[in-house]
């Protein structure tokens, strides 16, 4: 019983940590209304980065 029931916790949690996606965001950024040029942002979650351009 104890195996069966941490197997299908094992599946189960595998299953929702393997199954996230990465989409891109896009938007703007922006300080007092006004565009920023050449801002490095960064992503503390997926540990990587991207300078804006001149749109933002």
């Amino acid at each position: 019983m104890k195996i069966t029931v941490f197997l299908w916790f094992s599946i189960l949690c595998s299953t929702l940590l393997l199954g996230q996606q990465r989409r891109p965001i896009k938007g703007k950024l922006l300080y007092k209304n006004t565009v920023v040029i050449a801002a490095n942002v960064i992503n503390n979650t997926a540990q990587t980065n991207t300078i804006t351009d001149g749109e933002g």
